[in-house]
């Protein structure tokens, strides 16, 4: 659970957004030919190639939709890195047959890499160093692309020579594969992107390679929270322009992956991920020009955890990120989040009662 924006869901985003503008797309839908698209097919000899570096984890069943996305884009060159971390399901099995199929296309470059089971940071910063595009971006093995999520994205950057990393919109759902292929056709990147700071996500973006500075590599100490430490990092080292398309590009697959949450409920997990934003907010200079947005940021980031820790009740690290809540609090960060804040606070004594766990629960239940 992590306190930040409502994100949007399939259901409610297909009975309000795509309903409502039926009509209105129903001329621009992902049918029509590619060439009326701002990157045509015709243009695939000029465009800057893309990186996709791919982590995959016993993910065999899922990595199959992420992997046809891939081939549905329109846009090429693509580079797609896919690191597998030591998989025991056929998840290697799946992603060397589809490397063999994808070599008809000319277009996409396709290397398949395999380390010992050392977590998604690890496979990331392995594919990160073998990634030789103009534009890389780090797509997590369960999530869907829509069609023209590097055609949309690659034009909002060429247009602005100054863009470090540019991003979408995305919806969240089960049925991923059902909601890519419902997404509308994008609008004009051009005309609808605007400068706005990027999510906790490293996902729903493209980042220019040179940009990247030569430290900042994914954190393989974290099992958990490493897009936000990665994402915050970045931010810190002061990129040049940054760029949100408002329309959706992606979706992002909810499941409960039995890989993940034993990892992410743990003692050392949620310390490691404390002392990550400990580092972070060191980091921080007031002189930032995101100065204001990088304490929300990194106060969120406690609330998160503090949630985390009383809900798993670990008692050694309660108190200590009880302070670390306190310590970062600041007025710029929205009512809501700092009421939440105090409900927290609140419920630090009774942490591990019936009333705390009814407390935590109606949190979870009416903002999770």
């Amino acid at each position: 659970m992590r306190f930040c924006p409502p994100v949007v869901r399939y259901s409610d985003w297909r009975n309000n957004y795509m309903n409502s503008n039926l009509n209105k797309n129903k001329n621009t839908s992902r049918n029509q030919s590619t060439s009326e698209h701002p990157l045509s097919e015709t243009q695939f000899n000029t465009n800057p190639l893309v990186s996709v570096v791919i982590p995959t984890f016993n993910r065999a069943h899922l990595v199959v939709d992420t992997l046809a996305s891939i081939l549905r884009q329109n846009y090429r060159p693509l580079e797609v890195i896919l690191v597998d971390d030591g998989s025991t399901d056929d998840s290697l099995t799946v992603v060397r047959r589809w490397n063999e199929s994808a070599k008809s296309d000319t277009m996409i470059q396709c290397h398949v890499l395999e380390q010992a089971n050392r977590g998604a940071a690890a496979a990331r910063n392995l594919g990160m160093g073998h990634a030789t595009g103009k534009y890389i971006h780090f797509l997590d093995s369960d999530d869907v692309l829509g069609d023209f999520f590097y055609a949309t994205l690659v034009q909002a950057m060429e247009a602005r020579s100054d863009c470090s990393f540019a991003w979408g919109e995305w919806i969240v759902a089960e049925d991923a594969r059902e909601a890519a292929a419902n997404l509308p056709r994008p609008t004009c990147a051009r005309s609808t992107a605007r400068r706005a700071l990027p999510p906790n996500n490293a996902w729903c973006g493209i980042y220019r390679s040179q940009s990247l500075p030569s430290t900042l590599a994914w954190d393989e100490s974290l099992p958990n929270h490493n897009d936000w430490n990665f994402t915050t990092r970045f931010l810190l080292s002061r990129p040049s322009e940054l760029l949100c398309v408002p329309e959706p590009l992606m979706v992002y697959r909810t499941h409960v992956g039995s890989e993940r949450l034993a990892r992410i409920q743990t003692v050392p997990s949620l310390r490691a991920a404390i002392e990550s934003a400990d580092r972070c907010a060191a980091m921080l200079d007031r002189r930032h020009p995101w100065y204001n947005e990088l304490k929300i940021r990194i106060s969120s980031e406690f609330i998160t955890l503090f949630f985390a820790v009383l809900e798993g009740n670990h008692q050694t690290l309660k108190w200590r990120t009880a302070c670390k809540v306190i310590r970062h609090f600041t007025v710029h960060q929205s009512a809501f989040l700092n009421g939440i804040a105090l409900a927290l606070l609140g419920l630090l004594p009774v942490a591990g009662s019936t009333l705390g766990k009814r407390g935590l629960h109606f949190i979870r239940r009416h903002i999770g």
